[in-house]
């Protein structure tokens, strides 16, 4: 049989592109509510909450290939990409969850003053941990589909029904959040009435969902790769071809990239609300 012109099964895709929901739905409350959250709603000035996402996307710019490379030479019964999809949710959901519950002795609970030096560490420590588990599933996840196939045209299905899936989910996760858990106003202690999504209150609810889903993506039932737990040394020469597999190690080195709009991230940023 010509494994370089197999069909994947749909079972097989969908299996693969369901598991982009995990990252979706972090990078989505992370992307969509970190600013929010910490500046509108417990008062973290912007300066601080850019510096904390530059440091984070630092760790990225070590973190990417450096699991790209342990990825590409592990050996295990579960070949080298799933041991670190099935490590990543718990600490993932883990990160998530403390990210959007600083506490109360940091924020200043309900009329007080939070504590910006130690909310500032609260939130840098918490998303570089979250940052570095999504890593240690992405990275893997992703290079696990150029594995599933040789034949370029059955990859190129492949990641367009993942992406798919990962748009779907996310703009259906958006859309239930701004139109359930954050429809309507809340009254806070003071008696004053905020949308929703300033409320502290508000939130927990959001972030278990969120949790849930990170803890539920289906890890477990990621397909296994026609080559196995085959490995290669990452200095030999890596041809791009429709009969060679792309190590993890390079898909990384594509994102060093992302950690530079950190740094004009957090400057645009310091001069507002410090």
């Amino acid at each position: 049989m010509d494994l370089g012109r197999e069909r994947l099964p749909l079972r097989t895709k969908l299996a693969y592109g369901i598991g982009e929901m995990g990252e979706v739905v972090f990078n989505g409350m992370f992307n969509g509510f970190i600013v929010i959250f910490y500046n509108q709603a417990i008062g973290l000035s912007n300066s601080l909450i850019g510096t904390a996402i530059m440091l984070a996307m630092i760790g990225d710019a070590v973190s990417d290939p450096l699991v790209g490379m342990i990825s590409d030479r592990w050996r295990s019964r579960w070949g080298r990409r799933h041991p670190f999809l099935f490590m990543a949710p718990i600490p993932l959901a883990t990160s998530l969850f403390f990210i959007f519950n600083p506490p109360a002795a940091l924020t200043g609970g309900i009329s007080g003053e939070p504590n910006s030096l130690w909310l500032f560490i609260w939130l840098t420590c918490w998303t570089i941990s979250g940052r570095l588990f999504v890593t240690l599933y992405t990275i893997p996840h992703h290079a696990l589909g150029g594995e599933l196939t040789k034949d370029p045209n059955e990859r190129s299905r492949l990641f367009s029904l993942n992406a798919i899936i990962g748009y779907v989910s996310g703009a259906l996760f958006a859309l239930t959040v701004w139109g359930f858990f954050f429809a309507g106003e809340s009254t806070l202690a003071d008696g004053s009435i905020v949308p929703k999504h300033l409320d502290v209150s508000a939130y927990p609810p959001v972030i278990l969902t969120a949790c849930g889903i990170v803890l539920g993506n289906p890890s477990r039932r990621q397909p296994f790769s026609q080559s196995g737990s085959s490995n290669r040394s990452f200095t030999k020469p890596m041809i791009m071809s429709s009969e060679t597999k792309p190590p993890s190690s390079m898909i990384t080195f594509a994102f060093f990239p992302s950690s530079v709009p950190a740094f004009t991230a957090a400057r645009s940023m310091s001069p507002v609300l410090i």
